[in-house]
């Protein structure tokens, strides 16, 4: 994709920011023990599974955003 304009730009970077979820919820699922169980609920619940993804990508983005806001490192046990 050729950048042209500012809004090339911004469109590459949210796909960027889009990707870089999409990978960080593909390697934790496995891992998270929350992700995993909401993913495989959503997926027990008839959900897509790229939609089951898609939403996990969404509480990532809220659990990275509240550990930034009260300014404390994740920690695995006690993340949400």
């Amino acid at each position: 994709m050729e950048i042209k304009t500012e809004r090339d730009l911004l469109v590459a970077e949210e796909r960027y920011q889009e990707m870089l979820f999409y990978m960080a919820v593909l390697s934790s699922k496995g891992r998270f023990s929350y992700l995993k169980n909401l993913y495989t609920r959503l997926v027990n619940n008839f959900k897509p599974k790229k939609v089951a993804i898609v939403a996990c990508m969404r509480k990532l983005l809220e659990i990275c955003h509240k550990l930034l806001i009260a300014n404390r490192p994740f920690i695995k046990n006690i993340a949400v």
